[in-house]
């Protein structure tokens, strides 16, 4: 019996050996396995810190690079201010002063562009300021006397001088009298430019708003309009709804007014006085008109090209274009050879029919095809064929009626107050609705200022012999 229990006793002995060599053997995997796990934390922890160290340098450098950066923007910012001369300007007050009025003119918009700038543009330590002003001078200098607001075309020069020698801001007077709609051009380009223009920051608009201003807006969807673009208002001046809603404006006080116009100088429904001019068949430049600039009566008014500027263009006597779709004056004795009637409303202003039945693919076809109107409305002896518009499409008697409207689209030089029953140009927008004030396009309408919201009852008929 203790000879079995020895036995048992050598045999638990050797189990627990066992046992013990099991765990130990157990206990030296998971440290070794440890020390490997501690081994690759404490690599991790090496390489990230090395990666931590080399972002930060990094971002250190990129920091200071942004920071030289914006030295450098900042230090060649501006903000420029373009400004269409043509159909804003400054008050009469300032151009009435001529070159003092000029350097008064620079000084308060230096002083509202600075002022507008630490308000909207605070991380701008310094601002540059870069006017351009756009103008047919000229024809600006003609209408300010035409309309009064100057009293001789000098002051307009001294006025002129005195904004480009100011020291308050850097601007640019660029005549736009080589081209037709250069103005508009010129703008056009310089905002293209000044807006991709980095170190422009902000863009001050004075301009009409219109569908090419629109459009122009619309170039660069990719860059919020509102955040680069600040409208300038003027005086007298309303916002159309695109400007009004989605891009700010700002107010320079009474500093800038919107040109004069025939009707904006007079009340409505006031006839003008204009001067005394022999009537003309249809503005045909086979009939004449008689100026009476030299007669010995000195209270007809003498005809000059600045009671033209709010008008369609008028051809020379003798050019090559005397016959196009433009009014034509000449200076020989007048003819008078019209229609019957001439319907009006009770304003005593013309009021022609317009046949609103032409389909706008035969109107949009008819125009396109750049027809003579005179020749084919007048007759052939009426041109001379010189001018560049088509004279020998076989015109039928259908496509003669929508051309008749074609005609009606260009403005008359005499407007409202025209005389000649047989005149075949408008009197009148097109698009004009009685009561309304404007069209579809706003102040790009060619009738812009006179042509719309005409009472269309007719409540007299005058009677034209011949």
């Amino acid at each position: 019996m203790p000879q079995s229990n020895f036995r048992e006793r050598s045999l638990q002995l050797r189990q627990l050996e066992e046992d013990k060599n099991t765990l130990i053997d157990d206990l030296i995997r998971q440290l070794e396995n440890s020390q490997q796990q501690l081994q690759a934390l404490r690599l991790e922890y090496e390489r990230e810190a090395k990666y931590n160290r080399e972002n930060r340098a990094r971002e250190n450098g990129l920091q200071d690079e942004m920071d030289r950066m914006r030295a450098l923007l900042d230090r060649n910012s501006y903000v420029t201010a373009l400004i269409d001369g043509d159909n804003l300007t400054f008050t009469k007050d300032l151009l009435s002063k001529g070159q003092k009025g000029g350097e008064e003119a620079a000084y308060a918009l230096a002083t509202a562009v600075n002022s507008f700038a630490a308000e909207s543009l605070p991380h701008m330590s310094t601002v540059t300021i870069h006017v351009k002003l756009y103008a047919n001078i000229k024809a600006l200098t003609e209408k300010l006397v035409y309309y009064q607001f100057v009293d001789k075309s000098t002051v307009l020069e001294d006025f002129l001088r005195g904004l480009v020698n100011s020291d308050s801001l850097l601007l640019d007077v660029v005549d736009t009298s080589l081209t037709k709609g250069l103005t508009t051009k010129m703008i056009q380009q310089s905002y293209r430019q000044d807006f991709t223009n980095v170190h422009c920051h902000q863009i001050l608009l004075a301009a009409l708003p219109n569908e090419e201003l629109n459009t122009l807006l619309d170039e660069l969807p990719e860059v919020p309009v509102h955040e680069r673009v600040t409208f300038l208002e003027a005086q007298s001046l309303t916002l159309s709804e695109k400007f009004s809603h989605e891009i700010p404006s700002i107010s320079f006080g009474s500093l800038l007014v919107k040109a004069p116009t025939e009707a904006s100088m007079r009340p409505a429904h006031t006839k003008v006085a204009t001067p005394v001019l022999a009537r003309v068949e249809s503005n045909s430049s086979s009939k004449t008109m008689n100026t009476t600039a030299n007669t010995s009566t000195g209270s007809t008014p003498i005809f000059t090209w600045a009671a033209m500027t709010a008008a369609p263009y008028v051809p020379k006597p003798g050019s090559d274009q005397s016959c196009s779709s433009t009014p034509a004056l000449t200076k020989t004795q007048p003819v008078l050879k019209s229609l019957p009637v001439i319907t009006k409303n009770k304003y005593g202003q013309r009021v022609d029919a317009v046949d609103t039945s032409i389909p706008y693919q035969e109107l949009q076809r008819i125009k396109k095809m750049k027809l003579c109107n005179i020749f084919y409305l007048q007759g052939k002896d009426a041109c001379s064929g010189s001018c560049g518009h088509s004279h020998t499409y076989p015109l039928k008697q259908q496509e003669k009626n929508i051309l008749k409207e074609v005609a009606r689209m260009t403005p008359c030089y005499y407007k409202l107050e025209c005389e000649d029953a047989g005149c075949i140009y408008g009197h009148r927008c097109p698009q004009s609705k009685p009561g309304k004030k404007d069209c579809f396009y706003k102040e790009a309408c060619r009738f812009s200022g006179w042509g719309h919201g005409i009472d269309e009852v007719v409540v007299k008929i005058t009677s034209i012999k011949g």
